[in-house]
């Protein structure tokens, strides 16, 4: 990994700048899990004790606390540093996070005032994360729809975004690969500037093997959507299964092969990749990777060839 500049603290994208005007920029992005308090089930648990448990089947390799994903609901506020989500405290235990942000689909000046206070609560708690508005708004295989159009998500994407970058946080497009060539997964792109100002600087995949199976879904249109707006790339969540069958193995260790293929070319030629996060929702689910689990070889073999870390050391924002 070549390291070119290391300041700050605001994850970079391809050499995006801090809001202090410094630069960071890394030739491949953390390797991460996203888990949550109940992922283990064990009573009591905060999100950050079942990360280090979770980094203590993975180890030596530090997964869950390098980078995770974070959701809320539509409207959903941030009312104070860990509340609804612990954001502070997965800050302060060295966690890099996407925050998967969904303020109301009402385009009115509340609701927009609404978003810019949970934007203030968050970078107080946790400057310089990425920020996605409406993970997998391309989605279409939901009745009714998150947006009727790709017009009317790139609306919301530029009602709501210039907050997000004005507030310090660079802005990502992430999105669900369903099919090896998917037109939503295109037309929803809100692109990289609005009215002249920075607007997306990111591109990351939701993408599950389920979905390789069926669909034949892969990195490669993603990859491409992310090279030709000269953005860098990120797997914001992957996993065995997007419901509750597993997979067979072979066809988990074809899908994991073709992730940790394309990303660690996108390296050998010089770009520049985003964090990848595993999603474990539960412990004793398709993605849950207990111990000895036999598809850990082929989470691993991802990590050592994706991940901008050594075994030592956690460092960086989200690449």
């Amino acid at each position: 990994m070549a390291i070119c500049t290391v300041t700050g603290t605001l994850a970079g994208h391809g050499g995006g700048s801090t809001a202090s005007g410094q630069y960071i920029v890394r030739s491949a992005g953390l390797v991460g899990a996203t888990v949550f308090s109940n992922t283990f089930h064990v009573a009591g648990q905060s999100r950050v004790q079942a990360s280090q448990q979770f980094d203590g089947i993975a180890s030596p390799y530090p997964m869950a606390m390098a980078y995770q994903k974070l959701y809320w609901s539509e409207g959903q506020q941030q009312t104070g540093p860990n509340t609804p989500q612990p954001v502070a405290s997965m800050a302060a235990a060295g966690i890099k996070m996407l925050f998967g942000l969904k303020p109301s689909r009402s385009l009115t000046p509340e609701n927009l005032a609404a978003f810019q206070a949970t934007l203030s609560v968050l970078a107080k708690a946790a400057p310089g994360m990425w920020v996605a508005l409406w993970p997998e708004a391309n989605y279409q295989d939901v009745n009714p729809p998150y947006f009727t159009s790709a017009a009317e998500y790139i609306a919301y994407v530029q009602f709501y975004g210039p907050s997000v970058v004005a507030a310090g946080f660079p802005l990502a497009y992430d999105a669900f690969v369903v099919a090896a060539n998917g037109p939503d997964l295109i037309s929803y792109f809100p692109g990289t500037t609005y009215q002249g100002n920075q607007l997306i600087s990111g591109v990351f995949a939701d993408i599950y093997c389920t979905q390789a199976i069926s669909n034949g879904a892969s990195l490669t249109q993603i990859a491409q959507l992310a090279d030709d707006n000269g953005l860098s790339l990120g797997v914001a969540e992957c996993g065995a299964a997007d419901n509750s069958t597993e997979p067979p193995l072979s066809a988990f260790a074809d899908f994991m092969g073709g992730m940790t293929e394309t990303m660690s070319s996108r390296l050998a030629a010089g770009k520049v990749n985003l964090a990848a996060g595993w999603y474990c929702a539960d412990v004793n689910g398709p993605n849950g990777l207990p111990a000895g689990d036999e598809k850990w070889p082929y989470v691993l073999d991802f990590w050592r060839a994706a991940s901008s870390q050594s075994v030592a050391n956690t460092v960086g924002g989200l690449n």
